[in-house]
């Protein structure tokens, strides 16, 4: 089962959260007056949908408020604990998608665990207004257990009873005590543009020991080849200034008891970073695609991803609308199976590749739990029309089980797909590659 859960992330949009490839980002209407269900499955899908809004919207009113002499403005992406309970506070974001019902949406760490009820405290207009938290856990235990020294990943919601956006949220166990520490609610940017299948890229933290700026590189200008957007990420890297002009948004994440070493403490952060990612790009992509920088998305038939969606899409109507994730299979291209070519560039110089993962194999991410009611979690994408090259030394079976059928199988295929880019790609790499250069020296 390690082999599905090497790569796990979480998101919502057309989920709750995910662990996936291609993450739908589309905002859709809700019918706020809907008729007793009958057996139209979108009625029923309507009808669950605002009874769950109705459980989570639950208003709470004070005679009097305990205020507190000072209020303490916490700066994003800061890991804060709220005092008299066991929460970590990394992000607050402004989520619409599910008009005319709004939320604000916390991104946050617990430790260990708790039944504890938490008060959502926001000043709307001229007055204080309470409702009760939902915490919705992002983590499976099937993946791992953890303790109570462990930190695992909630999205906390707080429903907003109208239209007004607060610019702060403070979370409180006690709803009549006003927290002094409030959080600033991030509103993500909204881009104007008819295009349907804008992209962003999402990464985890790139904790390595080594250097990896000129393979990072080479990964951002595949991946702008193929079509994505400015990539979004969340990492320790070099030279951040020149990867900002290079047209990528460099995000650093403090590190302290939250971010330690273990692997699946480690896991467990990955799903903060790809949640706030989709998070913060909630309103200007219509796709998330959460890779790693070993990782290269290859259209077999089209030439960049929106094509091959477009495509697909185009074939079957129904399918952006019933599915929460998009997922691509996987094929390892290991160094252990040599090299074919001489380019110093890492996905154009290892051209053997093994088999295609199973369906159930698939080490990619996919929607843990759909927005709403009726929408299926993952979709596999044929892999006749999309790939995924999965470039490593080797595929570790202490680590992934799995990889035993990898690489003891005698079926090692030549796969020069990616070939078709390298005119597109040489035409900007040599220069940013200069341009890096000249500024490390």
């Amino acid at each position: 089962m390690q082999s599905r859960l090497h790569y796990v992330t979480l998101v919502l949009l057309f989920s709750a959260f995910i662990t996936f490839y291609f993450n739908f980002l589309l905002t859709f209407p809700v019918n706020p007056n809907p008729s007793t269900p009958k057996t139209n499955l979108k009625e029923i899908v309507s009808y669950s949908l605002l009874k769950k809004i109705e459980i989570e919207s639950e208003q709470l009113t004070c005679t009097k408020f305990n205020r507190p002499k000072k209020v303490n403005f916490q700066k994003s992406e800061m890991w804060t604990k709220v005092p008299r309970t066991n929460l970590h506070v990394f992000n607050v974001y402004y989520d619409d998608r599910l008009k005319p019902f709004r939320y604000l949406r916390l991104i946050g760490m617990m430790k260990g665990t708790t039944n504890r009820t938490l008060y959502c405290q926001m000043k709307m207009e001229d007055k204080i207004t309470i409702t009760k938290a939902v915490k919705s856990e992002i983590w499976l235990k099937e993946w791992d257990e953890g303790d109570e020294e462990t930190f695992n990943p909630v999205l906390i919601s707080c429903y907003l009873p109208s239209s007004y956006i607060p610019q702060t949220l403070s979370i409180n166990s006690d709803q009549c005590t006003l927290n002094p520490q409030t959080f600033k609610v991030i509103v993500p940017h909204v881009q104007k543009t008819e295009d349907n299948y804008t992209m962003t890229i999402c990464v985890k933290p790139l904790n390595f020991l080594s250097d990896i700026s000129v393979r990072l590189m080479q990964w951002i200008e595949i991946s702008k080849v193929l079509g994505a957007d400015p990539s979004q990420m969340s990492s320790s890297v070099k030279n951040k200034r020149q990867l900002r002009r290079n047209g990528t948004t460099s995000r650093t994440v403090n590190h302290d008891e939250v971010f330690n070493r273990k692997i699946w403490q480690k896991r467990r952060n990955e799903v903060i970073t790809y949640n706030d990612c989709m998070y913060r790009n909630l309103r200007s992509s219509h796709f998330v695609i959460p890779l790693d920088i070993d990782e290269v998305i290859i259209p077999r038939i089209f030439y960049t991803w929106k094509e091959a969606l477009r495509h697909i899409f185009k074939e079957t109507p129904p399918l952006h609308e019933s599915f929460a994730s998009f997922s691509v299979r996987n094929a390892y291209f290991l160094e252990e199976f040599g090299r074919t070519a001489s380019t110093n560039i890492f996905f154009f110089d290892y051209t053997k590749r093994s088999q295609f993962s199973d369906e159930g194999d698939v080490f990619n991410h996919y929607s843990l739990e759909p927005l709403k009611p009726g929408i299926r979690r993952t979709f596999f994408l044929p892999e006749n029309f999309l790939q995924k090259n999965h470039y490593k030394p080797t595929c570790s079976i202490a680590l992934l089980p799995e990889c035993i059928k990898y690489t003891t199988s005698q079926i090692e295929m030549d796969d020069i797909l990616i070939n078709k880019y390298k005119t597109d790609f040489f035409k900007n790499y040599g220069k940013v590659y200069e341009m890096f250069t000249n500024k490390s020296e």
